[in-house]
This record gives structure tokens, C-alpha cells and sequence, in this order.
């Protein structure tokens, strides 16, 4: 119906968008698909986990549900019993100033378009938007070995996605979440020059 009306559908199946858009299934397909090495080292139960590291709640967006945990206590009295390993998820806490937002146009798995914005914020140990943000600019091209990694991911994708991540000290990218829908950073952040470009590649898709 909605083709029927002149819209442009560019959509994947709901068990794509299942795994990708929910962070305890995107651990899960990364681990099965061999890709956990792009991620922050994964910790299975709150006694192993290396302090401080990140609490996320499966299903979240803009900060809500991160944390920033430095004990097993934390830990409890912010899940309140919640199930551990299928509503909440524990990681490394990757620490820098500096974090990335790729946002890519992606039809079947291919990616058309990428444009990477770099954020600088006042503290390496941090979970956004809590904390200041220094500056940001948006990057000519994103990296390609980035980007061959992204595609790994991507397999029956289609639609409008973007990565968060940071680079470690050896300059791998570890991957934080991917989100299946227009980002703060391209609706907002990227140059608009750029971002025109990237949305009349989506106008001319067929």
C-alpha cells in the first residue's frame, strides 16, 4: 500500500532487524558469525567481569539503560533481579575522548554510502550524553578496513544504519551498537553538505 502511494520502502526482515537492533541478540549473532573480536571483550557473569566495565540493557537508545558499573553491588541494584544475559549485558569499558558515529546506506548487506562523524568529549571514561562534548567534525571517507568490518555485519540488510565505536590502542575498531534507524549524527551533526549527498543516493535508488 504504501508503494502503491508513491513511497519509497527500503526495509529488511523483522529477524534482521531483530539481531542487530537488539544488543544481547547482536552479542549473540557476532559470536556465531566469528566477529566478536570487533566488540568489547564480553564478560558472562558479574563475578568474572573486570571493574570498571559497562552494564547495557538489551533494548535502548541515547544512553538509556548504560552504566557504568564498578562492583557486583552496582551491578544488582541497577538490574533489580532482571534476568543477567538475556535483559542486560556486561562489556569492557573502552576508555578515550574520542568516539565515532558511521552512518551508512545499505542495500542487501552492500554499503552505497558512509559518512563518519568524530565526537571529542572532556573524559575517557564516560556513557553518552553524559558527558561534555568537545568538539566534532565530520571525516572525508571512512576508513576502508572500517568499513569491511561494518559489512561483515550487515548480511540481509537493508536501510539506513549507523556503528558507535572507538579505536583501541592498536587500532581496531570496537564496535559498541548498531542502530537500525537515522542517527542524531547524520540528522544533526554531519555536515549538511555531505548529508545531502547521502540522502539523494537514497532519493535515487530504485
Amino acid at each position: 500500500e504504501l508503494r502503491a502511494a508513491g513511497w519509497k520502502l527500503l526495509t529488511s526482515d523483522p529477524e534482521v532487524l531483530t539481531r542487530l537492533g537488539n544488543k544481547v541478540n547482536f552479542r549473540t549473532y557476532s559470536e556465531a558469525q566469528g566477529l566478536l573480536g570487533h566488540l568489547p571483550k564480553h564478560y558472562s557473569s558479574h563475578r568474572t567481569a573486570q571493574y570498571p566495565c559497562i552494564l547495557k540493557v538489551a533494548e535502548g537508545c541515547y544512553g538509556h539503560g548504560v552504566h557504568i558499573v564498578n562492583s557486583t553491588e552496582d551491578v544488582f541494584a541497577i538490574t533489580k533481579g532482571d534476568s543477567f544475559g538475556s535483559s542486560w549485558l556486561l562489556q569492557e569499558l573502552i576508555a578515550g575522548t574520542v568516539e565515532y558515529s558511521t552512518s551508512l546506506l545499505v542495500v542487501d548487506g552492500k554499503i552505497l554510502d558512509a559518512i563518519t562523524v568524530r565526537y571529542v568529549y572532556d573524559r575517557a571514561s564516560y556513557v553518552w550524553p553524559r558527558a561534555e562534548e568537545l568538539s566534532r567534525a565530520t571525516l572525508g571517507e571512512a576508513p576502508a578496513s572500517h568499513l569491511a568490518v561494518m559489512s561483515k555485519f550487515l548480511t540481509g540488510y537493508s536501510g539506513i544504519c549507523n556503528f558507535n565505536y572507538k579505536i583501541d590502542r592498536d587500532r581496531h575498531i570496537k564496535i559498541f551498537e548498531i542502530n537500525i534507524r537515522v542517527g542524531a549524527d547524520l540528522a544533526c551533526d554531519a555536515c549538511r553538505s555531505r548529508a545531502s549527498v547521502f540522502f539523494n543516493k537514497l532519493v535515487s535508488l530504485p
